[in-house]
């Protein structure tokens, strides 16, 4: 059984201005809209080899919500790309109809079209308030990574939960597949430009793609900027190279939330901005 969820895009918005720098806007901007994804929970379960694999079709996201009841469930799952981008995977138990499901701590490993382990996730990565248990795990796709029959770059997911669910308790997740970026496109390297976007859950994140253009200007010092309402929104930044190796990151603490960082950029290069909420807890 499929399912697919269509993402709704954000306005974008563009401030051609002076120094240079690329400033990411992120947080509730009035020009910016969300469309909820609606969580779907599956009567049937995720199959837990490679041949029964839950297929996740990514026109934008891919969604699905099924129950880990004790580490002995494992829930596989494949999807494909056309073309390489930053992919997000997240197992995501904080955001399901039932508060109890957080009890579940999601683990999973990653592997490509031949069945060989990539990677393995077990947390959502550090923040100033703690690590989030829930598995998290980006990358950008190889040209090893490439089906030559398919001409897709296709990948498995191993889903299972690290800890037995409490009580006796089935708990639900919602597996979390996000297979674009959100393009910007820099107006000059003397240009600041803009984007805005909204963390609406938990865990959300956000991945914004800069490709610069051959003008030696960009050999030189680039920033960015996660700017928010500190009221509203606490920000965290994380920057990767055309790879998906993460270059630099920054988290503001105190009285200071925005998050700013720089990094060395270069003429015709791709880089790769993911914005998220420095918090974990709901309600953030």
């Amino acid at each position: 059984m499929s399912i697919s969820d269509r993402r709704s895009w954000w306005n974008r918005r563009r401030n051609p201005q002076t120094p240079a720098s690329l400033l990411l806007d992120a947080g509730r901007a009035q020009l910016s809209t969300l469309e909820e994804l609606e969580s779907r929970v599956l009567l049937s379960d995720p199959g837990s080899t490679f041949a029964d694999a839950q297929e996740l079709l990514l026109d934008g996201d891919g969604v699905a919500t099924y129950d880990l009841p004790d580490t002995s469930d494992i829930d596989m799952y494949t999807f494909s790309v056309s073309s390489p981008d930053f992919i997000t995977i997240l197992a995501d138990a904080v955001n399901t109809a039932d508060a109890f499901d957080d009890r579940v701590d999601t683990q999973f490993t990653l592997f490509d079209y031949q069945g060989n382990a990539l990677a393995t996730a077990q947390d959502s990565g550090d923040l100033t308030g703690g690590t989030p248990i829930d598995a998290w795990y980006g990358f950008v796709p190889t040209s090893s990574h490439l089906d030559p029959d398919t001409g897709m770059y296709t990948y498995y997911v191993a889903v299972t939960a690290e800890n037995a669910a409490t009580n006796g308790a089935a708990g639900l997740y919602t597996m979390r597949v996000d297979g674009i970026s959100t393009v910007i496109t820099p107006s000059g390297t003397d240009a600041l430009t803009s984007e805005g976007g909204t963390i609406s859950r938990p865990l959300e994140d956000i991945v914004y793609r800069i490709d610069t253009d051959d003008d030696s200007a960009w050999d030189s010092v680039a920033s960015a900027n996660a700017r928010a309402n500190s009221a509203v929104l606490d920000t965290r930044l994380d920057i990767f190279d055309a790879d998906g190796n993460l270059i630099t990151d920054d988290s503001q603490s105190g009285r200071l939330t925005n998050a700013f960082a720089v990094f060395k950029g270069s003429p015709d290069e791709t880089y790769f901005v993911r914005v998220r909420s420095d918090e974990f807890e709901p309600g953030t």
